[in-house]
């Protein structure tokens, strides 16, 4: 359904034959009707002129194709009517048609594959780049059916090959954006642009299982060490630092994700602990700390910032497996939920329950350029994994919506590409757990999701 008619009161054209479309003047009665098909018609007491949309539904399925028409009437000849879809990533069959004498055409409009709100637009265009008529259509993108997604790069033949044994886990674009850097039980791996995997050369401090990565602005790798119970940097040359490994006077759990703060800071989770931490980005000192119950809200554990970088949005995990807990959280108990929290220099606000009972496990997640969040999830049956998905939750939403799943391999965290690996791809860091999958299944997916995405730890504007 339409969201807004604008209207301006000069001309289309000044080019013979002088016919043109009547819209009124400023002080004209303006009437707006709304079609039951979902098009918008304008009429004026001044004359008789209509840009139309028809066959725009309120909901359809992701990805499918809608078959609308386009109808002027009252326009001079060769006026064009122009179309962009300006949210979901959908195509169009053509961007502009042009009329005569008026009438109506044919346009498809193919919806985005994620299940978040799609807006087209269409409008006429007068002298001087003046816009005289347009229409703006929402259509809210479902889907029932998951998709999957396709592997990416030789993780796990380079990974062999090496003699590197274990799971990969969390992923970060390089600066330049030429390479993904993977955590890796062990130390750290690159990704090029072609899918070739190579060992990353450290020195300094070891690197027992990283988590969690994510760059800095200096261009420094944050990382999650969970077997080394700590929050590491390297620098731009490789060497690797312990900025913290203990809280209030106790050793860290497993930190797990991270990500970093417009001004340089970085919030880490540590689900064992049951805690955020909040760590200025230069002296190292934990600023602020924001605590779970584990028993009945799991233990934080993907964390990603909002686009305007003002609300951290936290999943969480059953730690009974994972943390040795068994014997105060329920084994099985779909406990993960979707949290959210203002944040900033000085620490956390009150937490927000978001969705609550989602799974076993909640995982890694990310928002795309138009404040839609993708959210990793495991669930567990008999102790077997059941599924492993990404959702959904559609910016302003309050529930999660199926995208993608798989039954054979873990889905543990994503990330939009980077320019050079296509803006629009969401990539997947795939986890190996002893009893639900081996190491054959480690490594890299991704989806081309039509929609650009929201790098993790860096701002930029959101979409309109």
């Amino acid at each position: 359904m339409s969201r807004q008619l604008a209207i301006q009161p000069s001309r289309l054209r000044r080019s013979p034959p002088p016919k043109r479309l009547m819209w009124p003047s400023a002080g004209a009665l303006l009437t707006v009707l709304l079609a039951s098909s979902g098009s918008l018609v304008a009429c004026s007491t001044a004359g008789v002129g209509s840009l139309n949309l028809d066959g725009v539904p309120t909901a359809a399925a992701a990805g499918s194709t809608l078959d609308l028409t386009v109808r002027l009437q009252g326009a001079e000849p060769g006026t064009d009517v122009k179309i962009e879809v300006l949210a979901g990533g959908g195509s169009l069959s053509a961007t502009t048609l042009s009329f005569d004498e008026g009438g109506s055409q044919s346009l498809a409009w193919t919806l985005g594959l994620a299940p978040v709100p799609q807006r087209l637009r269409i409008y006429v265009v007068g002298e001087n780049d003046e816009v005289q008529a347009e229409a703006r259509f929402l259509v809210d993108a479902t889907r029932t059916t998951p998709l999957s997604a396709e592997e990416f790069g030789d993780v796990h033949t380079a990974l062999t090959a090496a003699k590197r044994d274990g799971s990969t886990e969390d992923l970060a674009f390089s600066p330049s954006g030429d390479a993904i850097v993977l955590g890796l039980a062990g130390g750290l791996a690159k990704v090029s642009v072609d899918g070739k995997t190579s060992l990353l050369p450290t020195t300094g401090d070891a690197i027992e299982q990283a988590l969690g990565v994510a760059y800095d602005a200096e261009g420094r790798l944050w990382i999650c060490d969970a077997n080394g119970h700590a929050l590491r940097r390297m620098s731009k040359t490789g060497v690797v630092s312990t900025i913290v490994a203990s809280d209030e006077g106790a050793p860290l759990g497993k930190p797990n994700h991270l990500a970093v703060l417009p001004n340089g800071d970085v919030v880490f989770s540590d689900p064992c602990l049951g805690r955020l931490l909040l760590v200025d980005g230069s002296s190292g000192a934990v600023k602020a700390r924001h605590s779970f119950d584990l028993a009945t809200e799991g233990g934080p554990n993907g964390v990603a910032l909002s686009p305007d970088g003002a609300t951290l949005f936290v999943t969480t995990e059953n730690t009974a497996l994972v943390c040795g807990h068994a014997a105060t959280v329920p084994l099985t108990k779909n406990i993960a939920g979707l949290f959210k929290l203002d944040i900033s220099a000085t620490g956390f606000g009150a937490r927000q329950t978001v969705v609550a009972g989602i799974g076993l496990f909640g995982d890694g997640l990310a928002f795309d350029a138009e404040g839609n969040l993708y959210v990793c999830l495991d669930r567990i049956k008999d102790l077997k994994l059941e599924s492993s998905a990404v959702e959904v939750l559609p910016k302003d939403g309050t529930a999660l919506r199926p995208f993608l799943q798989a039954t054979d391999r873990v889905l543990a965290n994503v990330l939009f590409g980077s320019s050079s690996f296509g803006a629009t791809h969401l990539y997947i860091a795939l986890l190996t757990v002893p009893t639900f999958t081996d190491d054959t299944k480690r490594g890299l997916m991704r989806i081309d999701v039509g929609i650009p995405g929201l790098a993790l730890g860096h701002q930029r504007a959101v979409t309109p």
